[in-house]
């Protein structure tokens, strides 16, 4: 057989083989703007799904109000809005629901694929802020949300939306701690939050290897705010941990030679900085500046500790390294 037919059976062995997915999820909300209410209330949405979807039959809910959406077709991959309460023609980027209830401080937004608004499988997205219940119940049922007790918290400052951190999250997609607060609101374009995330372990096989980047809020790397970075399970007295910074990563590089054996630098250095530690841990901190073109910038880090309690013959160890992204709320 030929070359060309061999590629296009493939090529189509390969579309046919993949599974559909439906995917249209809710990625920020304005909930209060700057104004009147009506006519300003905007729900941004991205298809994450691999197919484009016909939202003909599709409904909204607020709360428990349901309301047709426009029938247009969402390309994958496409962030758009759903205007509430304001008129115009509708597109796959643009979806106008003049008809739909003024959102509250304490409600929730679902979508539906067909009218079956008690069938769990019917329900595609949902969200809930400020203690709303609307179909909150069914949500946690057909795994849309984590729980019937947990919603977002409301924004503290009127023109604040609510924004997904989608890939850099670190819960479960469908769940309150899933969102954060966004003072910079970006309706229509991808959001722009902040993560940490481990990168790769430094002594794989070591017993007892020091870490770094617990998670908590401040290990977020956000604009114009306190960054900090934590180093834990360390030997239990006063020293120095030597923390590298890079911008790229590195297939590891092995440090026997130098006597950390089984240790391996992850990351191509840029800078170096010193951390002290005392009683098993030690914080990294700086303040982020308020420098809007760090926007998505992603650097990497991985420190160093020498200690006698190391049996290896340079008496030292490596920490996994970690990949952080500067974001903006």
């Amino acid at each position: 057989m030929k070359l060309l037919p061999i590629l296009i059976l493939a090529s189509l062995s390969s579309t046919l083989g993949a599974q559909a997915v439906v995917e249209l999820r809710f990625t920020e909300v304005l909930i209060d703007p700057v104004g009147s209410n009506a006519g300003q209330q905007v729900l941004e949405y991205e298809n994450t799904g691999n197919v484009d979807i016909d939202t003909t039959g599709w409904f909204l809910a607020v709360g428990t109000t349901t309301t047709a959406l426009p029938p247009v077709m969402i390309r994958t991959r496409v962030i758009g809005r759903i205007h509430l309460g304001k008129s115009g023609a509708s597109s796959g980027a643009d979806l106008y629901v003049p008809t739909a209830p003024t959102l509250t401080r304490s409600d929730s937004i679902a979508l539906f694929k067909n009218s079956n608004f008690n069938d769990p499988a019917a329900l595609v997205d949902f969200v809930s802020w400020g203690g709303g219940q609307g179909f909150i119940a069914l949500a946690t049922r057909a795994s849309q949300w984590k729980t019937t007790l947990e919603t977002v918290a409301v924004p503290s400052s009127e023109g604040h939306t609510i924004a997904h951190y989608g890939v850099d999250t670190w819960g479960r997609y469908h769940a309150a701690e899933d969102w954060y607060q966004d003072a910079t609101p970006t309706l229509g374009l991808p959001n722009d939050p902040g993560s940490m995330f481990g990168h790769l372990r430094g002594c794989p096989n070591m017993t007892g290897a020091p870490g770094m980047g617990l998670l908590n809020e401040k290990s977020r790397a956000w604009l114009g705010e306190i960054w900090e970075a934590d180093l834990y399970n360390l030997p239990p007295g006063r020293n120095t941990a030597i923390v590298f910074l890079g911008f790229r990563p590195l297939t590891p590089i092995p440090l026997d030679a130098i006597g950390l054996v089984g240790c391996g630098l992850n990351i191509d250095i840029a800078a170096t900085t010193f951390v002290p530690v005392d009683q098993g841990s030690g914080l990294l901190t700086t303040r982020i500046p308020a420098t809007q073109s760090l926007i998505g910038i992603v650097f990497y880090l991985q420190g160093m500790l020498f200690d006698i309690s190391y049996s290896n013959p340079a008496n030292a160890a490596m920490t996994n390294s970690l990949v952080i992204k500067i974001g903006s709320r």
